[in-house]
């Protein structure tokens, strides 16, 4: 006997394939456990209690194990995902610093080399201001290149994030 007629559905994983669902009485197709989903006004928790006698109405060798909220479903579902992308975050952050702290580097590598070009231009005339200009646009097109050369990577590494994102689109 038919139970129930639904559209497909998800029954594993949010990003696994949608696949039919046929329900059947238990007395049929004995499992050793079910999954019982209740849709409640309010705090599902709160109807715990509730719920629980009903199923010990219903069936005496009932028991409700395990008892999740859908948004905790959702969640463990989506924790794989999620892990993965805090981890590209933390690893971006991370590279940002690095790149910071280089830049920096650069920049000061480069001014402590033309220590003496600085000292003659500041000596014929030159303001302060003209040079910190000079130092920040040599600084500012290593910037660029970084950034174009990180661009065009991102663009590369776009189908790896892909896969991380759950019905969302690149």
């Amino acid at each position: 006997s038919v139970v129930g007629v639904v559209e497909n559905m998800q029954s594993g994983a949010l990003d696994g394939p949608v696949q039919p669902q046929v329900y059947l009485p238990e007395q049929q197709m004995n499992y050793p456990g079910l999954a019982v989903v209740v849709r409640t006004r309010g705090e599902p928790l709160a109807a715990l209690s509730l719920i629980r006698r009903e199923m010990k109405e219903a069936d005496r060798r009932a028991a409700l194990e395990h008892p999740r909220t859908m948004q905790r479903v959702f969640d463990e579902s989506l924790a794989r995902q999620r892990f993965s992308m805090t981890l590209i975050i933390v690893f971006a952050a991370a590279a940002l610093v690095l790149a910071m702290i280089g830049l920096y580097g650069v920049i000061s590598l480069m001014v402590n080399n033309r220590r003496r070009e600085i000292g003659v231009r500041m000596a014929l005339g030159a303001r302060a201001a003209d040079v910190l200009r000079m130092i920040l646009a040599e600084g500012a097109m290593i910037a660029v290149v970084g950034v174009v050369v990180g661009l065009v990577g991102a663009f590369a590494m776009s189908r790896l994030v892909a896969t991380l994102l759950y019905d969302v689109s690149p």
